[in-house]
């Protein structure tokens, strides 16, 4: 759980969310695995976590303790934007297209 929340923290320092891999029957509190599903963290304080969720609303808040449930049981995946690699792409895209 601390490496969930750890890159998602960082992720919102950078104001760059995180996408997370999650066990979409146990992000809506049920005891049972169903199909993976990504949904966009957007926010998080102490206790709750604020996710996009593409079958939910735009700004669904769930507990810390349920989205690290969901997300553990789906293989730890989590999809990030790296900066300074995104910028070094950006240029060098830029370079073959002149």
């Amino acid at each position: 759980m601390d490496s969930l929340y750890t890159v998602v923290e960082n992720g919102l320092e950078d104001t760059v969310p995180t996408i997370a891999v999650v066990d979409s029957m146990r992000l809506q509190g049920y005891d049972e695995q169903g199909p993976l599903h990504a949904v966009v963290v957007t926010g998080m304080d102490d206790q709750r976590v604020v996710l996009n969720d593409p079958w939910g609303r735009m700004y669904d808040v769930y507990p810390k303790d349920l989205v690290a449930d969901a997300w553990d049981t789906t293989l730890n995946r989590l999809i990030t934007v790296d900066l300074h690699e995104q910028a070094v792409l950006q240029e060098t895209l830029t370079e073959d297209s002149e």
